[in-house]
């Protein structure tokens, strides 16, 4: 046995498992901790948007002012909210911004669905966004960026954009009067949050880099005890992680494992290989191994006199 494997023989990997379980759920609070409070504003505003939505499905647009002002108000980047009647005139302004125009009509740009412009707003164009995408848009859509091909459809549209202002746009709709409101946001960086970004992916990459070497390690320790290849399986398993520990398991429990030195063999062996203490019972009649259930021998068909003893 070499030094390496005399080392890992040694170690406690119960204590190991406690505590790196411990560290890892220190570690990953610390990350919900860490992003929680940078992008608190943030996650703010989707709480107090899907508030708004749930209270403007339940009792209409017209009762929801004061949604609507704490919405407007939890955070920097919304530029206004709008309350609007079946005609599209403007009947409420949260921030009285410049955006207000009545009646306020949307037209698609160049036949986009998602671009919006108003007439009355030279400069302006309005991305609309679906509610759990505007949502997940306004918190992460700067720092986090866009999963997407930079040579797409949508990327060469915004590119010709120019110096037009775009805002993010999402609209509510009341089925009885037919009133709609209109958020309009504009997600800016968020301050230290492209740091937080990759803080956070480091230490949970380091976690699970640290978990994946653990597990072959655990298994090489296994395997050195019960002298079953331990270089082969700790390398299968630091290849194909969880299934390589299946797979080993699986291998492990088609063998025997000698009470005295711990090492796995076949179940057609009498006496360990490694010690030569006897694994289990046999046939006084033709000396094959029986189970210790056994009533007679599946070899010779003799009774087993030791389960009458």
């Amino acid at each position: 046995m070499n030094t390496v494997e005399e080392k890992i023989l040694r170690w406690d990997f119960r204590k190991i498992a406690r505590r790196f379980i411990v560290s890892a759920v220190v570690a990953v609070l610390g990350c919900i901790l860490a992003v929680g409070y940078v992008y608190r504003s943030q996650l703010s505003f989707a709480v107090r948007y899907a508030r708004l939505v749930e209270a403007t499905e339940e009792k209409g647009v017209e009762e929801q002012r004061t949604e609507i002002n704490k919405l407007a108000s939890c955070s920097p980047e919304v530029v206004d909210i709008l309350m609007l009647d079946r005609n599209n005139n403007v009947t409420y302004s949260a921030k009285q911004s410049g955006l207000v125009q009545s009646p306020f009509r949307l037209s698609r740009m160049d036949g986009e669905k998602r671009y919006l412009t108003n007439d009355a707003l030279d400069g302006v164009v309005f991305k609309y966004e679906k509610g759990s995408e505007f949502m997940l848009a306004s918190v992460f859509n700067t720092d986090f960026g866009k999963v997407k091909d930079e040579y797409d459809e949508e990327s060469f549209f915004e590119k010709g954009l120019g110096d037009k202002k775009v805002y993010l746009l999402s609209y509510l709709q009341d089925k009885r009067t037919s009133g709609k409101v209109y958020i309009i946001n504009v997600p800016s960086p968020v301050t230290g949050g492209a740091l937080t970004k990759k803080l956070v992916a480091i230490i949970l990459l380091s976690l699970f880099m640290m978990y994946w070497v653990l597990l072959a390690l655990w298994v090489y320790h296994d395997a050195t005890k019960a002298k079953l290849y331990p270089l082969f399986w700790g390398i299968i398993v630091l290849l194909t992680n969880v299934a390589g520990v299946i797979v080993y398991q699986l291998y492990k429990r088609g063998n025997v494992t000698c009470p005295a030195c711990g090492a796995s063999q076949s179940k057609s062996h009498l006496y360990c290989v490694f010690c030569g203490s006897k694994l289990g019972e046999s046939c006084q009649n033709c000396g094959s191994p029986v189970g210790k259930g056994d009533a007679y021998c599946p070899h010779c068909g003799r009774k087993n006199e030791v389960l009458d003893k």
